[in-house]
């Protein structure tokens, strides 16, 4: 009896000594010693408010005034109203198509000119042809097929709600509205309340509630763009209102000399894949002054189809997405270079959570990423602030050769200031089976953060993984597996508050600050002194 009782002592001591070990060497592993809390000036931090509308799904007062204004038409070109061309507010979509797109093929024949919208029509697919703008005045619309409608037409929706293709000198001027109708060609949400912070945060409940609320596309829908370019330059779109696209609003593909301003993307908030305004293998675009609240990402640049993307810019826009807010990626097999972004505001609407990062930088099919300058982007209630990413999805159905992983290197982030975060950001490389390819020769300055101060419930796995990184990128799965489905996938939060660094060389942080939740356990950083694990060169001031 005896002689039993000692081999159970015996067993406990020697599994109490394991265990005790084990999470030493975790603490080690996750984090130096946790040191003081940053603190700074937080009156720094943005101040601005945005409710949910009554339907919780939309941003509440809107300011249209401030972006929606009359854009006088051209007296010294012709003149042409859409409705003394057979457009008619009781006609179906079919035939007010077939009566616009006639008098605008004659228009543009003609020279081209301005072809007015002096009505609520529905319509099928519209395209605009060279030298041919369009003016939505107050009041009026260009309404969508619904999905039901489209489904049974003669003439079906292509690509998008208007189009032009290899077209020249085109506009879209407002203050009307192109009018989608993208709740018809989703499903009803699994959950359809608002997220609200969890009581106590943890990655993997977040995304999961995340997911529920989102409204997914109808099987065969038939969704389109609101509106599709391709092929096309001098583009101008002024004081627009693009309302409820079933899918991404704007897709800008393939274009040059691009210029957007005053404009506003009202969409549902809910309704899956509907970008803003996505900038797919385009040159010289600048937006500017526009308002954005939508489901998915909300400036997004796409570099997977004939050309590279160089020289865009982002200047004054307020956006609230439930993806991330500016995004490079995810498609990126051309290259990007020549990107600003500047004098912007990041937000969730009503309190509610959801969503990825305010800014988001990404190449995942061997793109090289380069000359990339953000700064004074304030955020309120986005998930994370940052997230940096060069991965080895390798997609061949977007562009990339299979082998050749791309680069992700001379970028300058200064002057942010985000409050009510819950994640922290990161910045990572990628290492093959033969090579381990860096995120090179970044600067961070003036990076100010703030957590909203829930509970947490982590789940942290040490090591992190990095078996993902030849999938699809997001703050949420930098330490991710992905198993069958989304539930039974591998969500773990990652072991820092501030910034998680990985495969990164050439790294200079100056001032930045980052206070965690009161409760957090967990170090800024997986830095120890003045290098980063499996990274190097790196410098904090």
């Amino acid at each position: 009896m005896t002689g039993k009782f000692e081999k159970k002592s015996i067993t406990k001591a020697i599994c109490a000594i394991i265990t005790l070990t084990l999470t030493i060497l975790l603490c080690f592993a996750a984090c130096e010693e946790p040191g003081t809390v940053d603190t700074f000036d937080t009156s720094l931090l943005p101040d601005f408010a945005y409710e949910l509308n009554e339907d919780k799904n939309g941003v509440k007062d809107i300011p249209f005034d401030e972006y929606l204004q009359s854009v006088e038409i051209p007296q010294d070109g012709a003149i042409v109203y859409a409705s003394d061309k057979g457009a008619d507010e009781n006609a179906d979509g079919v035939a007010n198509a077939k009566a616009i797109n006639a008098a605008i093929d004659d228009l543009s024949k003609a020279g081209g000119g301005s072809f007015v919208i002096d009505g609520k029509y529905k319509t099928s697919t519209v395209e605009l042809k060279s030298g041919v703008s369009l003016y939505i005045q107050q009041d009026c619309a260009l309404i969508s097929l619904t999905y039901d409608e489209n489904k049974s037409a003669s003439t079906k929706l292509s690509n998008g709600l208007v189009t032009a293709y290899g077209a020249e000198n085109i506009g879209i001027y407002g203050p009307g509205r192109l009018m989608g109708e993208g709740e018809t060609f989703t499903e009803e949400p699994v959950d359809s309340t608002p997220l609200m912070p969890l009581e106590k945060f943890n990655l993997k409940e977040r995304v999961l509630a995340s997911r529920d609320r989102i409204r997914m596309e109808k099987e065969n829908s038939g969704r389109v763009n609101l509106l599709y370019l391709s092929d096309c330059s001098g583009v101008t779109l002024t004081g627009v209102e693009f309302y409820h696209s079933a899918t991404w609003t704007c897709n800008i593909r393939d274009c040059d000399n691009v210029n957007i301003k005053d404009c506003v993307i009202n969409n549902n908030i809910y309704v899956a894949n509907s970008d803003g305004f996505d900038i797919v293998s385009s040159q010289d675009v600048n937006i500017s002054h526009c308002f954005i609240a939508t489901a998915d990402d909300g400036i997004v640049i796409k570099a997977n189809s004939a050309e590279e993307v160089k020289n865009v810019t982002v200047k004054d826009c307020k956006i609230m997405s439930l993806a991330n807010c500016f995004k490079i990626g995810t498609e990126t097999s051309k290259d990007v270079s020549n990107i600003t972004v500047d004098n912007c505001d990041f937000f969730m609407a009503g309190g509610i959570v959801g969503g990825c990062s305010g800014i988001a930088l990404e190449s995942a099919d061997g793109s090289n990423v380069s000359n990339v300058k953000i700064s004074n982007i304030r955020m309120d209630g986005v998930t994370s602030p940052l997230l940096i990413w060069l991965g080895n999805r390798l997609d061949e159905k977007n562009g990339s050769d299979g082998k050749t992983v791309g680069s992700m290197k001379d970028i300058e982030i200064s002057n942010v200031y985000c409050d009510n975060v819950e994640l922290p950001s990161a910045i990572v490389g990628v290492k093959t089976r033969t090579e381990t390819y860096y995120v090179n020769n970044v600067k961070i300055s003036d990076f100010y953060v703030k957590y909203r101060d829930t509970g947490e419930n982590l789940d942290v796995a040490i090591p992190t993984l990095e078996a993902n990184m030849n999938g699809y990128p997001e703050i949420t799965r930098v330490s991710h597996q992905y198993i069958f489905t989304h539930e039974t996938s591998k969500y773990y939060d990652l072991p820092v508050y501030g910034l998680f660094l990985r495969y990164t060389d050439g790294l200079q942080l100056t001032n930045f600050k980052v206070i965690p939740r009161s409760c957090s356990t967990l170090d800024k950083w997986n830095i120890s002194g003045d290098l980063a694990v499996d990274s190097k060169n790196i410098t904090v001031r």
